[in-house]
């Protein structure tokens, strides 16, 4: 599940030592983003779960003003499903300056780099886009921690599968809790 990732003796499954999981640090990630482009990436693959091909191919077509403010209307790129989600208003205008000021689309690697970058100088080195994934989905997941049977709600917001969300997702939640 995890790749190809080291595992020390003190963790054995292969998870980082300091996951992102935890609360304390997915705020001390949002607080080490020095400028908007890391505050919009974190928020991207962090909040909404999106993957770094999707934040590649976001255009200005893809971000819709509303009566409830700005959303943001993609494709996934794994399994080509439509997504939707609203946007705060803190993050609207930064996300509108960030796509806009992109004259091609950058390649997923520099979005690599740029969250790797971020979690270095909180001190967890190993996260990653995927990382920052997962800690969304887990996200959803403790919203429904008492009603198993809403993982439904939790694959559609992701994007995926129940299954998936079983398979993957669940196994982290519990590995978190012990």
């Amino acid at each position: 599940m995890t790749g190809n990732r080291q595992m020390s003796d003190s963790n054995k499954i292969g998870y980082p030592s300091r996951a992102v999981f935890d609360i304390e640090n997915q705020e001390l990630i949002r607080r080490a983003c020095d400028n908007d482009t890391e505050r919009v990436l974190i928020y991207l693959m962090m909040d909404l779960g999106l993957h770094p091909d999707n934040v590649r191919k976001l255009t200005r077509n893809n971000l819709l003003e509303g009566i409830e403010g700005m959303s943001m209307q993609y494709r996934r790129s794994k399994n080509a499903q439509p997504m939707s989600s609203l946007i705060p208003k803190e993050i609207a205008e930064a996300l509108r300056a960030f796509v806009k000021k992109r004259k091609k689309r950058s390649a997923t690697r520099n979005y690599n780099r740029i969250v790797h970058k971020v979690g270095a100088r909180v001190g967890i080195p190993e996260i990653s886009p995927r990382w920052l994934r997962k800690t969304c989905c887990i996200n959803e997941l403790r919203k429904f921690r008492d009603q198993p049977d809403r993982m439904d709600l939790v694959a559609t917001r992701m994007g995926c599968r129940r299954e998936t969300v079983a398979r993957y997702y669940l196994e982290l939640d519990q590995w978190e809790r012990i």
